[in-house]
């Protein structure tokens, strides 16, 4: 995912599961989007530096 790095403008998460973020997250560009619709058992849980670093908003 390497070469894929920062080059998304949103991604639409659909996994009603609890799962990783982190490697998703740097898939955005900045300002990008990352869309939360699936409903996991427990809260999500990642890195709020992940975000504030590179400006990306939860929706």
């Amino acid at each position: 995912m390497g070469a894929a790095a920062n080059s998304l403008d949103y991604i639409l998460d659909t996994v009603p599961a609890v799962h990783l973020l982190q490697s998703y997250l740097q898939l955005l560009n900045v300002d990008g989007k990352l869309i939360i619709v699936g409903v996991a058992p427990t809260p999500l849980q990642f890195d709020a530096a992940d975000l504030i670093l590179v400006t990306i908003s939860p929706v």
